[in-house]
């Protein structure tokens, strides 16, 4: 995320667990994929 200058970012996993990650760099988002496509 330092090289890209976002301050967030997002990973669709199979998993069905919703996570947040965070880092001093930002902070990364971990979402099912079932969530992703019904999400508005």
């Amino acid at each position: 995320m330092d090289e890209s200058g976002a301050d967030h970012s997002t990973i669709i996993t199979l998993d069905n667990e919703h996570k947040s990650l965070t880092f001093d760099e930002g902070v990364i988002k971990v979402i099912p994929i079932w969530s992703w496509i019904f999400e508005d």
